[in-house]
């Protein structure tokens, strides 16, 4: 005995094949929207987040949405810390944060004091993101790590000038963002 026969994705049987051309029931104007929208919708989307603090508006993050595995990894810490606060011994909130910041980070942008003008850090390896790089770039390397690497979260504490709490702030509006890419973000009101 045989189970029923099942279609999972694609179009429906005997469909004709994918085309660009009308179909002839919707409306030109309304299959012309929508695939306005299908264009926008498969763009690529970014964001610049401040850093704030004594960068104020000079120092910005530009984020990308995160792929589906870390993501999916980032939502089950998340959500396992949100069912069993316990749990934040295990996965501190600063660190899930500063995971989904480094994560996600495409490059770390100055910008002149109205936050304006914005230009994306480089050095001699190309664009920098929160890496060993930027503390060097930005002259912020501690006497301590002279000889050795900072790591993303540790350049990510001394950009947010130790204070956890920017940190996780930051984060929490990165996440806002994530949720849905195609509205500017209101940042600081997480």
């Amino acid at each position: 005995m045989t189970g029923p026969e099942i279609t999972v994705g694609g179009g429906a049987p005997g469909a004709p094949a994918a085309s660009n051309a009308g179909n002839g029931h919707v409306g030109e104007s309304l299959l012309d929207s929508l695939r306005e929208a299908a264009k926008a919708q498969a763009a690529d989307h970014f964001e610049d987040f401040p850093v704030g603090g004594e960068f104020k508006k000079q120092l910005w993050i530009r984020y990308r949405p995160m792929d589906e595995g870390p993501m999916n990894r980032f939502i089950a810490r998340r959500s396992a810390i949100k069912d069993n606060p316990e749990l934040t011994k295990e996965f501190p909130i600063t660190e899930l944060n500063m995971d989904l910041m480094a994560q996600s980070c495409v490059c770390v942008l100055g910008a002149d004091p109205n936050g304006e003008n914005r230009e994306e850090l480089r050095d001699q390896y190309g664009v920098v993101r929160l890496e060993h790089r930027l503390l060097e770039l930005l002259n912020m390397v501690p006497p301590d790590l002279q000889e050795g690497q900072a790591t993303s979260h540790e350049v990510i504490m001394m950009l947010f000038g130790r204070n956890a709490m920017a940190v996780v702030d930051h984060g929490d509006d990165v996440v806002k963002w994530m949720q849905d890419p195609t509205v500017k973000p209101s940042v600081g009101n997480s």
